[in-house]
């Protein structure tokens, strides 16, 4: 997967909640906030530009909340090769 870092934080369908196997308590876990991947240049004047946009970035926020920095990626599922096939026949 290529060209996913730099352009901003994309929002996920999914809540702020543990990864499996952690034990360890965060009082922001829950079905409140959502999660946000990755990370912009446009956060480079708050965080070092190396670390602000790594796609493994996980942050959380309000579903309402609007952030410069903050976007979402359409995409859909790509064609499977089976389908490719049949459609050159």
């Amino acid at each position: 997967l290529y060209d996913m870092a730099g352009n901003l934080f994309q929002w996920t369908s999914s809540w702020f909640l543990p990864y499996p196997g952690n034990k360890v308590p965060h009082p922001n876990f829950g079905k409140t906030l959502r999660v946000l991947r990755g990370g912009s240049f446009y956060d480079c004047s708050n965080y070092r530009c190396g670390i602000s946009f790594q796609t493994f970035n996980r942050i959380s926020l309000l579903p309402q909340t609007l952030a410069i920095s903050a976007g979402f990626r359409c995409a859909k599922p790509a064609r499977s090769n089976h389908n490719l096939k049949k459609e050159n026949k």
